[in-house]
Formats: C-alpha cells, sequence, structure tokens
C-alpha cells in the first residue's frame, strides 16, 4: 500500500473505490491482489471508517448465518482471525424506576427508525475474541494499491463527448482535481450518490426517485469512560424517552462494558440513537438530542455522570437506512456499467456491519465475472 496526492495521478487507474469503510476496504483490498491500479479514497486519515471507533469485543453482532458467513469470510480472506461463541441477548428496558426484560412497545411509543433499532434486539448474539478495529488493520495490511486520504469527492461526472461511450467517465475531489478510471465502486452514504451525479443527472429518473424517497438516518454514539463499574449486565440497555407535546419518541441504546489492556482494567459504556439525516445538520437540534440522551442514562443511574472520566461523541451522518434498488446481479446500475454500489445500505442480506461484508462480497463477485480484458487496460 502506498499513500499518494492528486499530483501522483498517472493516467488511468483500472478500479477507483470511493469509500474506505469496511466494504470499500474488503472490495479494494481484493481487487488489489488481481489489478495493477486499484485507488481507495476517503475523507479520514485511515481506511476502515467508523470500525475505528468499534475496539470492543462486546460491539452487537446478532447470531445468524448471514453473520456467521460475513465472519467466516473475513477470516478466510484476510486471516483476520475471528474466534466467536453465541450468547442469549436479553434486552432491558427502563421503566418505572427498574429494569425490566423488553417485551415490546405501546404503539405511540414506536419510535420512527423502529427497524435500526430492532438489529439489536436479535434473541441471541455473538461473543467476540477480537473487535472491529482490529479487523479493519488487519485487511489494510493486505492492501496492494493506493490509499488517498482527505479527499472528498464532490462530483461524478459522465462526459458527452464520446456519443457511444457509456458510464461514469471520471470523478472530481475536493472540488477541482480529475481522476479517471475504467471501474467506480461507490461505498459511501447512498443518500449522497444523487447529489454527486445531480449536475448533469447522470443516474436514471427511477433510481434518483428512489433515493429521493429514501428515509436516512443519522446515528449519534456517546461513549462514558468511568472510574469503577456501574452496572453488572452487559445486556443491551434500552431508554425510551416520549416527548408528548412534540408527540416525537427516541429510543437510547446501551451496553456496559470493560477491557483489559496490560493488565489493567477500563470501564465504559456506549450509547447510540438516531435522528433524521434532513435535521441533523442542525447543531441545537442534534444537541438538544444529545442532552436528552445524558438526561434519561441520568434517570436509570443517577451518579454515573460522577463516575465518568471523560466522554466521546461520534456524529455519522446518514449510517443508517435501508434502500432497495434494482441493479444488476454484478451490483452495477443498468444504465451505467461502470458504476458498482458497494454501500451497505442496499445489502438485501444484512444491515451495518454484517450488511458492509456481505455487500462487499457482491461486488466481488460481480467484478469477477466482467474482468477487463488486457488490451483494455491503461497503465500509464
Amino acid at each position: 500500500m502506498s499513500a499518494v496526492t492528486v499530483n501522483d495521478f498517472k493516467g488511468k487507474y483500472q478500479y477507483a473505490v470511493i469509500g474506505a469503510g469496511l466494504s470499500g476496504l474488503i472490495i479494494a483490498t481484493k481487487l488489489s491482489q488481481q489489478f495493477e491500479k486499484v485507488i481507495l479514497i476517503d475523507s479520514r486519515d485511515l481506511p476502515g471508517g467508523l470500525c475505528h471507533h468499534l475496539d470492543s469485543e462486546h460491539f452487537m453482532i446478532p447470531e445468524n448465518e448471514n453473520a456467521q458467513s460475513a465472519i467466516d469470510f473475513l477470516n478466510q480472506e484476510f486471516n483476520c482471525g475471528i474466534s466467536t461463541s453465541v450468547i442469549e441477548n436479553k434486552p432491558q428496558i427502563f421503566h418505572d424506576g427498574k429494569w425490566r426484560p423488553f417485551l415490546g412497545w405501546g404503539a405511540s411509543a414506536q419510535p420512527p427508525y423502529y427497524d435500526e433499532v430492532l438489529y439489536y434486539l436479535s434473541p441471541n448474539r455473538f461473543a467476540l475474541e477480537s473487535n472491529p478495529a482490529q479487523w479493519v488493520d488487519q485487511i489494510f495490511k493486505n492492501y496492494n494499491g493506493e490509499f488517498l486520504p482527505r479527499h472528498f469527492i464532490t462530483q461524478i461526472v459522465k462526459e458527452k463527448a464520446d456519443p457511444g461511450e457509456r458510464g461514469i467517465t471520471g470523478i472530481i475531489l475536493n472540488g477541482g482535481k480529475k481522476l479517471k478510471a475504467d471501474h467506480y465502486i461507490y461505498c459511501g452514504p447512498i443518500k449522497l450518490l444523487d447529489t454527486l451525479c445531480s449536475e448533469e443527472n447522470i443516474l436514471p429518473p427511477r433510481i434518483r426517485q428512489k433515493i429521493a424517497k429514501h428515509k436516512s438516518w443519522t446515528s449519534i454514539s456517546l461513549t462514558l469512560f468511568h472510574k469503577q463499574p456501574i452496572f453488572d449486565s452487559q445486556e443491551v440497555l434500552m431508554l425510551s424517552s416520549y416527548e408528548k407535546k412534540e408527540n416525537e419518541a427516541h429510543v437510547f441504546l446501551g451496553q456496559f462494558s470493560k477491557k483489559t489492556v496490560d493488565g489493567n482494567q477500563s470501564f465504559y459504556s456506549q450509547w447510540i440513537c438516531f435522528i433524521d439525516i434532513e435535521v441533523s445538520e442542525d447543531s441545537e437540534i442534534t444537541g438538544n438530542l444529545i442532552r436528552r440522551m445524558k438526561r434519561q442514562i441520568k434517570k436509570a443511574f443517577p451518579t454515573i455522570f460522577e463516575a465518568t472520566i471523560k466522554e466521546k461523541i461520534l456524529v455519522s451522518p446518514s449510517s443508517h437506512g435501508h434502500l432497495e434498488l434494482k441493479l444488476k446481479e454484478n451490483q452495477t446500475i443498468p444504465e451505467l456499467p461502470n458504476l458498482w454500489l458497494g454501500s451497505s445500505q442496499i445489502s438485501p442480506y444484512a444491515k451495518n456491519m454484517v450488511g458492509s461484508i456481505q455487500q462487499a462480497k457482491m461486488v466481488l463477485t460481480g467484478s469477477s465475472k466482467k474482468v477487463l480484458p488486457t488490451h483494455e487496460i491503461t497503465i500509464l
């Protein structure tokens, strides 16, 4: 792997992978082992996306066939060494001053992002002996292509100079430099795709309409680092908040964890909630939701903030929300044969991290069926 700058671009790449989250990193790494000119582009300093913030072995992965297949894939292809066991998941909800088994919501209290919450309520989950931050480090060690950090894709281009040419002809980085490739694999938030293509109406109308109607959620995670243990259970915890005046229900999910590093134990809790992407850019609304989450946490654990050493807040725009798109079997848009979609949000099999891995597998299976003949590859 080599880090590059825009001044290093030489000719056309075979594959440009946009977004270095888990799915983009998997796809780029496997392609870099087959092709000489692969570039992985991301706005962050390091590949792996949100996985770098998931350094706990207690990260939630539901136990099911798709999740097991995803873990097996990482172990087989990248030697990630992920060991698992299955444990029962018993979500609890704080109600009337006590923690009780979660049995469901009333209709008025059900949050609008109900489908996203369901992911955490699986009856069984995997107990992991390693964490996602370690997985992405191991995958990146296998990457043989070029990595371009701290660069935003600001436009996807389809030039009309050649009337016989179909597909994408380039991408614009940071509003200036143009990069060209034979194939482009988009692994970013699906809601952003139409914005990147909007100047030239590149996407087919049916795709644009589906994306416009797509309900996308921004996740807000709060990690609290504690001086001592706060709660014995490591079950998924739920705090429900209903504002009658605003007719608005919110659910805050949390989990207490501990880990040992060099013989020293640390204690922390991780909490998450969701907010509509359309209002999440309003700092006042987002700030109010964070304060609301903290109030609910304090109601359940009155002394928790007195025992907190520090906290970390992470806002991840458009991180959740599933969208069904009619794509070709190889995960390209029919009208744009060189634009592949690797976003976890369109995976038909799973959500979140498991969805990222499964969608990457689908793209890689499709790319193996459409390998560029040697005489069509331009390497300068």
